[in-house]
């Protein structure tokens, strides 16, 4: 069982001392199996010691951004990731102990902010926020990553630049409007034929660029 403790991190003195305290605390008991890398913004994507520093922001409105970009570094690598911070405390025993209870193959994801959380063994592993990927959750995170990205209408100028910042190519980035009280089946044989040849004629209208609907069944 290959583990990854992704400790999110920043370039402040403050942040810096916390990871030496876990560092000498909870970092130094973990399995010869496991690893254990802080990542902070600010940086050119290099890795020196266990200090992942990024080419993105380092603020708090980038820890998105920044977090996709560690766990891009570490794809298919581990079979659990456990992303958490500076502030977190962590029984690193009774934890991988927990794990190995856990199929790596099924989807299972553990996290929250939390006082704390018990193990296997019945004693607290964690007091802090944290987040437990095991493989399958790691590759459907990727999969929807690398497939489509949804925000509000007014954020998607700012999302767009954010994951091109972090490396993503983008095939488009556009306002697409969504029914918001579901779709409907057309069951009438007029119906159907009467709203195919509406949306025909939009798109042999060369002024009309795009055509949102609730129709279930359009092709």
């Amino acid at each position: 069982m290959k583990v990854l403790f992704l400790v999110q991190s920043c370039n402040k003195e403050r942040y810096i001392k916390e990871e030496d305290i876990i560092r000498n605390t909870w970092g130094s008991r973990i399995w010869k199996n496991c690893d254990l890398y802080f990542y902070r913004g600010g940086g050119e994507d290099i890795l020196e010691g266990d200090v992942l520093s990024l080419k993105c922001g380092d603020k708090l409105e980038d820890t998105f951004v920044k977090t996709i970009r560690a766990l891009k570094v570490f794809k298919n690598k581990y079979d659990f990731i456990i992303r958490t911070n500076t502030s977190t405390w962590i029984n690193t025993e009774v934890l991988l102990n927990t794990l190995k209870t856990i199929d790596i193959n099924e989807h299972n994801l553990i996290g929250g902010n939390i006082v704390s959380n018990t193990g296997s063994q019945g004693i607290p592993f964690l007091r802090g926020n944290f987040l437990v990927l095991n493989k399958t959750v790691q590759n459907d995170l990727f999969e929807s990553i690398e497939g489509k990205v949804y925000t509000g209408v007014d954020d998607v100028a700012k999302v767009a630049d954010a994951l091109t910042e972090a490396g993503y190519h983008l095939l488009s980035a556009q306002v697409e409007m969504l029914p918001q009280n579901g779709t409907v089946k057309l069951t009438n044989e007029d119906d159907i034929k009467n709203m195919q040849k509406m949306l025909d004629m939009f798109e042999d209208n060369d002024d009309v660029q795009n055509v949102w609907h609730n129709w279930e069944d359009a092709e």
